[in-house]
């Protein structure tokens, strides 16, 4: 959440000095070429914050549940096995 209010944040400085700019009738591609790559990895790092936190759950699914899941189901099926 902290990085999404910063991303907004940024863009909104960033647009509101365009307009500032465009409104004084002066160029803005100095200003464009210095902030657009800030811009741009602002929102790459919340990406990538959202991608850890994916990478981190599927990791936890696939090396502590998956095994656990696994070891009960084969267990039940043993159980209905010998039961019949």
């Amino acid at each position: 959440m902290k990085a999404t209010l910063l991303q907004l944040g940024a863009l909104g400085l960033v647009a509101g000095g365009l307009v500032v700019l465009l409104l004084k009738d002066k160029d803005v591609t100095v200003f464009v070429s210095l902030f657009s790559p800030v811009v741009s990895a602002l929102f790459i790092v919340g990406h990538l914050a959202n991608q850890d936190r994916v990478l981190d759950k599927i990791n936890e699914n696939t090396n502590g549940v998956l095994k656990q899941k696994i070891k009960d189901a084969v267990a039940e099926a043993m159980r209905e096995r010998d039961q019949v």
